[in-house]
């Protein structure tokens, strides 16, 4: 976060300097004007003067300078906009896949309600600063016009911005609880975009979806923030009507009280006039920018949980430190157990060795998606090591990069992403032997189509990862959508023909006790314990297997 910040803080400070440019341009003008209204009450008016060309400079400097600084508001706003988009997008991409999983509603937060209160307070950052500054010189005006008017004007707008104050410390403490409410409602959104088939088909549970969880925290997000809104209105209003009394007092008492020229209580009253519109410039600052504060530091606490570093090139090419083709891999004495229940996967030991077929099968629950997820870093193994082909442990991050997975809720993207070397002749290849040759196409570097069926995708994305060409692919339940007829096909022909044409290893979990004796090695998952069953008892066990 603090990067997006240092790298437009020169268009920032360029920008607030333009807007107290433009800011003394309308001070300048009022300057002139109170100087020929003093001049025409004293009756000192110079016949020839060069006001008419004063006036043009100012009008010309207000001009190019609003211009500029309309642009510039414009520039910055949409720049960290976009860059604390593209700030969160790459936090979840090299995140903790953990942390992502259970941060889900926090980020969508992130995305929608933070972006946009941070946008709108850069909106306002330039203009608030500018308007203190021309505050500060404006005040300094008032004091050299009278000491006794600015004393007096400074105490009561004290008590105005005194009172802003306060509501401003209330009215934050409203605008975090709709934060938190915000989170919450993302909760409730994403559920619906998620179960909508089921909602759709049970009215009575998308009505009561809405009337328990959406309604309830829609109307209380509305009411909090119409409570902070009223309150700075509120304040607002009264810091204006005591504007309003200071001017009334200077033009019909001050001659009662103090010994003030006409001419000076009028310059007073119009410089006074000109401070009231920075004074209320500054209190329509201060909501948007509270809640642009309470946004940026609640993604800098996101940054914190989802234990984000940077992007660097490090990043990006830490793939390149691990082998395209290997002969072993070893994960010794593995161990992985939940925080939130006793269920543990492991120890266990499995050597991985190049050009096998390995299959897995367990009963529901047994721990075959967490076993999975440890082989892909994705869950770290709590203690354990794990070897290449020597003695010394490698890093989970870098073992990860040997796998290619298709998960059983997989996702299938549109473009052939982190594929560098794309092989067109090898994907028409991979098409017929997967029979969507007569269904899909490539165009323009991408499938012509993925509305097919479950089935169907799930071929594309066992292509997609064939084509990443890492030595190891990891399949879950991946046969599981296919007809009897290709499900034959994908054991007895299509993963012998990966491993021997295209030099893969294939750990994959299944079911289909009719085709284990396909695999070159088997193994048993029960109760999170990883149990390799003797490849010549394999047929005679096969009726005892949990399915």
């Amino acid at each position: 976060m603090e990067n997006i910040y240092k790298n437009n803080y020169k268009l920032i400070i360029t920008y607030s300097i333009i807007g107290i440019l433009s800011g003394f341009s309308s001070f300048l003008f009022i300057a002139l004007v109170n100087q020929i209204i003093s001049l025409s009450i004293s009756e000192v008016m110079p016949k020839e003067h060069n006001y008419m060309l004063f006036f043009a400079l100012i009008i010309a400097l207000f001009f190019m300078t609003k211009r500029l600084l309309s642009e510039g508001v414009i520039e910055i706003s949409q720049t960290i906009f976009w860059d604390i988009r593209s700030y969160v997008v790459k936090a979840i991409i090299v995140s903790p896949y953990l942390k992502v999983k259970n941060m889900k509603d926090e980020i969508y937060s992130a995305l929608t309600a933070d972006v946009a209160n941070i946008t709108n307070a850069s909106l306002v950052i330039i203009s608030f600063t500018s308007s203190v500054i021309l505050t500060i010189s404006s005040f300094i005006y008032l004091w050299y016009l009278s000491v006794p008017l600015f004393i007096i004007s400074a105490f009561i707008i004290s008590i105005g911005l005194l009172g802003y104050y306060f509501v401003s410390k209330s009215g934050n403490k409203h605008f975090v609880d709709v934060r938190a409410i915000e989170q919450k409602f993302m909760h409730q959104f994403d559920g619906i975009l998620s179960g909508n088939k089921e909602i759709k088909v049970n009215r009575e549970k998308g009505e009561e979806i809405f009337s328990k969880g959406v309604y309830p925290l829609l109307k209380r997000g509305k009411e909090k923030n119409i409570v902070a809104y009223i309150g700075y209105l509120n304040s607002q209003l009264i810091s204006q009507v005591l504007f309003y009394i200071i001017v009334i007092f200077i033009l019909l008492f001050v001659g009662d009280f103090f010994d003030v020229s006409l001419g000076t209580s009028i310059s007073f009253v119009f410089a006074l006039l000109f401070l009231f519109s920075p004074i209320v410039t500054i209190m329509l600052a201060i909501p948007p920018l509270n809640q642009g504060l309470i946004s940026y530091n609640k993604l800098k606490d996101l940054k914190k949980k989802l234990e984000y570093e940077e992007f660097n090139n490090s990043y990006l090419n830490s793939n390149n430190d691990s082998p395209k083709v290997f002969k072993q891999v070893r994960f010794e004495n593995c161990f992985y157990q939940y925080l939130d229940t006793s269920f543990e996967v492991g120890p266990f030991d499995l050597t991985i060795n190049a050009n096998e077929i390995i299959f897995v099968y367990g009963g529901n629950g047994a721990g075959k998606t967490t076993f999975i997820y440890m082989l892909l870093n994705l869950f770290t193994p709590d203690k354990g090591s794990i070897y290449f082909k020597d003695d010394e442990p490698e890093s989970s991050e870098k073992v990860s990069q040997l796998f290619s997975p298709v998960f059983s809720d997989f996702y299938l993207f549109d473009d052939f992403y982190g594929i560098k070397n794309f092989d067109l002749e090898k994907v028409s290849s991979l098409l017929k032997l997967f029979e969507l040759h007569d269904k899909v196409k490539i165009k323009e570097g991408k499938f012509s189509t993925l509305d097919l069926s479950a089935g169907q995708r799930k071929r594309l994305a066992l292509i997609v990862a064939v084509l990443e060409d890492r030595p190891i692919l990891v399949l879950d339940e991946w046969a599981a959508d296919q007809d009897p007829y290709f499900r034959k096909k994908f054991y007895t022909e299509i993963i012998h023909k990966i491993v021997q044409e295209e030099n893969k290893t294939i750990i994959a979990i299944t079911h289909d006790d009719n085709y284990y004796q396909e695999a070159d090695r088997l193994f048993k998952m029960d109760y999170g314990k990883l149990e390799e069953i003797n490849s010549e008892n394999t047929l005679q066990t096969k009726n005892n297997i949990l399915t």
